[in-house]
């Protein structure tokens, strides 16, 4: 049981214990004590489907780029001064063509990069390919700057 506690409900005015961080919306609880020896404790209810449904739509549709990427104002990719032009460009030359891209958030580019080697590797042997790796490392390099820069550039801007 409880330890010869007991728990009842008590009024919404009590003081909220939150830990630090939690959202304003996030369930909470109230503890209060009574006695020396008696505790009572408040659970609010959840949130109804139509408060919850406000707040996914609130939210926007869900993406696959990280949160500060793609700016819906302006149509492209946001500024970002922790954007790395060394990791933008070294994604491109470890990993894969198109990574840097990625890493930039030009999510379809770096795709279409990414295929285009592919194809190109076959078809030519590697022999094309060759022109359009190192191509890639330095517009994933120059997008980066930009960004870095306090530049918004489109999702599909080169260099």
């Amino acid at each position: 049981g409880h330890g010869g506690r007991h728990i009842r409900p008590v009024n919404s005015n009590a003081p909220r214990c939150r830990s630090s961080g939690v959202a304003p919306t996030s369930r909470s609880f109230t503890l209060q004590k009574v006695r020396s020896d008696q505790w009572s404790a408040s659970i609010p209810a959840p949130p109804s489907i139509a408060e919850q449904r406000a707040a996914t739509q609130a939210a926007g549709p869900p993406t696959l780029l990280p949160p500060y990427a793609y700016d819906p104002n302006r149509g492209g990719i946001a500024p970002d001064p922790n954007a790395s032009p060394l990791a933008a460009a070294f994604l491109n030359v470890i990993c894969i063509t198109g990574a840097g891209q990625l890493y930039n958030g030009q999510v379809a580019k770096g795709i279409l990069l990414f295929i285009a080697s592919l194809f190109l590797v076959g078809a030519s042997s590697g022999a094309c390919a060759l022109l359009t790796w190192p191509l890639a490392i330095v517009d994933a390099w120059l997008i980066a700057s930009k960004r870095r820069n306090g530049q918004h550039v489109g999702t599909w801007e080169c260099f």
